[in-house]
């Protein structure tokens, strides 16, 4: 075996004298002492440093880059790496939702520059929903990927009473993200899909609110509505001094 001493070793791993100690006082080297008394490492300790840096550029923390170098055997340190594994899948299919997401937000902002009521007969998926006010709802929050807040109209409203405001979540993303149990979730209601109409609506400053124009609209096209009216904001902005608002619905019809 060779002899690296402190500064060789430091200079060829590209750390400090004081990490060569700390990684000592951690179990990952062991300094060994010359008939000078100078401290120097072999061959094994410099592979031991290298499969730390590894782990590092892999994500692992300190701690738990550790865990794996001191687990005492193969079969210990292949369950750690294990986890981790499973921990960067469940990792990649949250980021993996967030894209989606923001992909579809960016073509309903693309769409937005149509100030028109645009609305078209679709089957509304599969949502897992959870009320604003509900005791299971940090739990499932915490578990999502992707949160959508929404509103809810109920058939048989009251004016300006009677508004709910919910979580939702596609059942289609829970299943290709690995979190069918948030239906489980108490609470958790989950809506078949449905026939509705689903569009945008535009609002001016001083109109009534969402739900005032979309039952107008049903209104004026003799449309009747068979179940409560799930909608979301989408986009503000100013134009000419006055504030648009731009609403996103799925209106239930027969």
């Amino acid at each position: 075996m060779g002899k690296y001493y402190i500064h060789e070793t430091a200079r060829i791993l590209g750390l400090s004298d004081q990490a060569l100690r700390f990684f000592e006082k951690k179990g990952i080297i062991t300094a060994r002492r010359d008939e000078k008394d100078y401290r120097y490492y072999d061959e094994n300790d410099i592979g031991g440093l290298l499969a730390y840096q590894n782990l590092r550029s892999c994500g692992f923390n300190i701690e738990e880059t550790l865990e794996v170098l001191n687990s005492g055997s193969e079969a210990s340190a292949a369950d750690i790496l294990w986890g981790k594994i499973q921990s960067l899948e469940q990792e990649m299919r949250h980021m993996g939702a967030v894209i989606e997401f923001l992909k579809e937000q960016r073509k309903e902002l693309q769409k937005c520059s149509d100030r028109k009521i645009r609305l078209k007969r679709e089957l509304r998926p599969e949502f897992h929903v959870i009320s604003a006010q509900s005791s299971g709802t940090r739990p499932w929050l915490e578990a999502m990927p992707i949160v959508r807040s929404a509103m809810l109209l109920p058939v048989n409203h009251r004016d300006n009473l009677d508004l709910s405001i919910l979580y939702i979540l596609k059942a289609d993303d829970c299943r290709r993200y690995g979190l069918e149990t948030l239906s489980q979730v108490p609470d958790v209601m989950t809506w078949a899909p449905q026939i509705c109409l689903h569009g945008r609506f535009w609002l001016k400053e001083g109109q009534p609110g969402s739900k005032g124009v979309i039952q107008t609209y049903l209104d004026d096209h003799g449309i009747t509505r068979t179940g409560p009216v799930l909608f979301y904001p989408l986009w503000k902005v100013e134009e000419e001094g006055q504030e648009l608002s731009c609403t996103e619905a799925w209106i239930p019809v027969e």
